[in-house]
């Protein structure tokens, strides 16, 4: 999780959510915090 956060800290074009969530990090930071939300 460290990992999207720091990506999208320093590069401004992953800053809007939309865009984010389009990109294989953002599909992969997504799978991670629903396994979070089970837990």
């Amino acid at each position: 999780m460290y990992e999207f956060i720091h990506m999208r800290m320093f590069k401004v074009w992953l800053h809007p959510k939309f865009i984010f969530d389009r990109t294989e990090m953002g599909r992969e930071q997504q799978i991670g915090i629903n396994i979070v939300h089970r837990i």
